[in-house]
């Protein structure tokens, strides 16, 4: 994910320095949909709201039609004898499934089967649920590779508490009540597969761009955790500038703003113009495809089926063979 132009100004307080995404599709749009910022129709607030929503558009143009889909990993930590689990709204529809020990190390891959045949080891998804038919017998963590359901509430502005732990090799991060722009997403963990981007920091992390996603998000006291820690040696100090913006959104820069002007600009029913950013958003997005479609070329669209054993599995196949 590359970072936005620099030498803009900075989200939440027009400080100097890179310029956040969010920022900088502001611009886009309004320049693109001749809205000027003085005496304008909508508020950056209203217009961020729109980049919220388009993201879900945009994506599911996207993914309906390419054979590497934006996804999202999450891992959820699943305890002995508890079967059922609510997902966080940011995961639409799971592709595959690992399951990992204590040190990452992938122990199982699971894909989803049917509706009517349960995945392996019997795992069924209800809406946001995920249950287990015959509960874990033990503490594992299960990772989840997903195509993003893509709306979230985005937002920007300065953060006051920044906690980080080298020894977990995570970092607390609690939003504002009240961001400069936009609102918080009150549902639980709706940011986890999001991106925090930190702009502006004092400390070691000063005049430093840092991207982490966020593993995990409450409402109640507005905390998101990311991983991994910052190094010592780019440690953000607040107050820090931040924005939280979807995966790849820097490579839908281009896309998200020519899709939101064009959406405003119907709205005042501005034909001509409507037209002319149309002609540009079929051009992002086909921009976007043939980069996809060249890495189908290089990479190929088929893959080798890799089995990964459980090492129960592997001892009892070595086993039978020997017998």
């Amino acid at each position: 994910m590359g970072l936005s132009i620099t030498g803009a100004a900075a989200a939440g307080g027009g400080a100097s320095g890179p310029a956040a995404f969010l920022t900088t599709v502001l611009a886009d749009i309004r320049k693109a949909a001749d809205e000027p910022s003085t005496n304008a129709k909508y508020t950056d607030a209203e217009i961020v709201g729109y980049v919220s929503r388009a993201f879900s558009f945009i994506w599911n143009e996207i993914n309906r039609r390419s054979n590497h889909p934006v996804v999202i990993p999450y891992d959820l930590s699943v305890t002995t004898d508890v079967s059922t689990y609510v997902l966080p709204p940011s995961i639409h529809r799971i592709l595959h499934m690992e399951w990992l020990d204590s040190n990452n190390n992938v122990l199982q891959s699971v894909v989803p089967c049917t509706r009517l045949a349960p995945t392996s080891p019997n795992i069924t998804f209800e809406g946001n649920i995920l249950r287990f038919l015959d509960g874990p017998t033990e503490n594992w963590t299960l990772r989840l590779h997903a195509i993003p359901s893509s709306f979230v509430e985005l937002n920007w502005g300065s953060v006051t508490s920044i906690t980080n732990d080298l020894t977990e090799n995570d970092c607390e991060i609690v939003i504002p009540a009240t961001p400069t722009v936009g609102v918080l997403d009150q549902r639980v963990n709706a940011y986890a597969g999001c991106v925090i981007r930190l702009l502006t920091a004092g400390g070691n992390g000063a005049n430093i761009v840092q991207d982490r996603v966020i593993q995990s998000y409450d409402p109640a006291t507005r905390t998101a955790t990311v991983v991994p820690a910052f190094a010592a040696a780019t440690l953000p100090a607040v107050p820090a500038t931040y924005e939280i913006v979807p995966l790849a959104a820097d490579d839908l820069e281009w896309a998200i703003s020519r899709y939101v002007a064009r959406t405003l600009t119907g709205n005042e029913g501005d034909s001509k113009r409507y037209a002319m950013l149309d002609v540009e958003y079929q051009r992002a997005i086909r921009e976007f495809r043939l980069r996809e479609s060249h890495f189908d070329l290089i990479q190929g669209s088929a893959s080798r089926i890799a089995v990964v054993r459980t090492p129960s599995q592997a001892i009892n196949s070595r086993l039978r063979r020997l017998v």
